[in-house]
Order: structure tokens, then sequence, then C-alpha cells
């Protein structure tokens, strides 16, 4: 056989795959050095190797041309662009969009951006996965979603023809001891913010009110106003709720899409610490 001047990628893979068969290119026996030219271009890493290091030679090349095919489908990143132009096309939240963004900027775009799309395999989503095992779970489950969401619409668009995500992915579960408030704790931790009444920001005072006698979360006390207070059926409406995206100080206020919202019991001890305060716009 030959050696030409072009191969295209399938007839290297070809050659490589079945160098064993062939006399000419068969590696090195015990006791020998046999010099042999693997019959690959060299701009896929060809040349002569020994017969000591033929295997492995021929492995890494196998690698090599690999990733030098050029594949006809998009790469990763063009596919993401499309899918999140879709989701912002369906009406998502904004604090769902912007989540979006940042998981696919901070974690997914860095690791398989000039991927194309039909190259990736399931040991390339383990090997991801297994990247945020650091992280919270909840990361992994964002982004398992996204990646679900472009691969399948990668199916619609005849890019591939199944989603590479279609494995069982568990993390280890490692439980850990959750410690909460005991009275004393609370009573401590309210005795310090009354401080502040006297001392520090009004805003921070009543920040740390709504944490010590609610069970709202941060962006739901951030999202109240005042008339969301109701001092005479002791009740606080919640109906908005404030997120940073991207981990920055531009809040994104989101309100329920159905107009609908949670009440939460007005505790004795928090109206009377809040009543003074009572104005108009956000808490």
């Amino acid at each position: 056989m030959g050696m030409k001047d072009i191969y295209t990628a399938d007839e290297i893979l070809s050659m490589l795959a079945n160098l064993d068969n062939r006399t000419d290119y068969a590696p090195a026996k015990i006791g020998k050095m046999k010099r042999v030219k693997l019959p690959v271009p060299e701009e896929y890493g060809g040349g002569f190797v020994t017969g000591y290091g033929y295997e492995e030679a021929v492995k890494k090349l196998i690698e090599k041309t690999q990733t030098c095919v050029k594949s006809k489908a998009p790469i990763f990143s063009e596919c993401w662009e499309k899918w999140i132009v879709l989701k912002e096309g369906q009406n998502k939240a904004a604090s769902t969009i912007a989540s979006y963004k940042w998981m696919a900027k901070t974690y997914i775009l860095p690791f398989f951006r000039e991927m194309f799309i039909d190259q990736i395999t399931s040991d390339d989503i383990q090997e991801f996965f297994n990247k945020l095992m650091k992280y919270s779970e909840s990361v992994s489950t964002q982004c398992k979603a996204i990646l679900n969401g472009i691969f399948d619409r990668a199916i619609r668009m005849h890019h591939i023809q199944q989603n590479p995500m279609l494995f069982k992915y568990e993390r280890s579960r490692k439980h850990k001891k959750k410690i909460v408030l005991q009275d004393s704790d609370l009573l401590s931790v309210i005795e310090k913010t009354d401080r502040l009444h006297e001392t520090g920001d009004p805003r921070d005072y009543l920040y740390f009110c709504f944490l010590c006698f609610t069970a709202l979360r941060r962006g739901e006390i951030l999202g109240l106003r005042w008339k969301d207070i109701d001092f005479v059926a002791n009740e606080i409406y919640v109906r908005n709720n404030i997120v940073f995206p991207n981990g920055m100080n531009d809040p994104i206020v989101c309100p329920p899409k159905d107009e609908s919202y949670g009440i939460v019991h007005l505790q004795s001890g928090l109206a009377e610490r809040i009543r003074e305060y009572s104005g108009k716009g956000y808490i």
C-alpha cells in the first residue's frame, strides 16, 4: 500500500485500526527495536516510532485524529445560544433566564463550549458532572436540566440521533447534620438585633427583624412593601421575590405569574418593632 499525500479522517482511522494486520508495520518483537513509520499525515501526528512505543503511539494518534475531524454539526456554544433565545421567547421569568445564563457561563460553557454537539459522549457528560461534585446538588440539577434541553433540541434539529444525557447520574449521598437555633440562641440574636434600633441603619434593623420573626427568604423580605403589611389583620402578604442574578448588584423583582401570593402571620413581637417605621414603598 503506497502512501498518499492526503487522507480523509475515515481513511486515517481505518489505517490505524488495521495496522496490526500489516506485516510491514507490525510492532517489534521482544528484543528488537524496529522503527516503523505510521501511515498518517504529519498534521495528524504521523511519523516514525519505535516498536516499544508502537501501541501507545497508535492510541494517541487515534485520539488526535478523532479530535481533528471536522463535524458538520454546530459546536455546543452555538446550540446553547439558539436554545436560550427560544427560552426567552417562551415568556420565562426573568429570574429563570438569568439563572440559566449564570449556570451556563460559570459551569457549562467552560467545559463544552468548543465541542461539536454530535461528538459529545456520555463519558464527557460524566466527566463534567464529576467536576461539579464539589458544588451543591442544586448546581448539578440545574445543569442537568439545561443540558437536557439543549440536547433535546439538537435531536429535533437532526444534529444528533440520541441524547448523551440518557444515563443515570447519581451523586454520593453524604448527609449533613443540620444545626437548628435553640430558643436561647434565637433570643440572643433578637437581643443583638434590637441594638441596631438605636445604633444601626434602620434598613438593617428591619431586615433582621423579619429574619428573626418570619420564615421568609432573603428575596421575599427584600420584596416586601409597607402596603403588604396589614397591622389590623396581623398578616404579611408576600407578593414579590427579589433575585440578584450573576451574584451582581442588579436586582430583579419577580412577581408571581398567576397573581397569587403567600400570607404569613404578623407576630406581635415583630409588629411592635416595625410599626414606627411604617411608610411607603419598599420596607
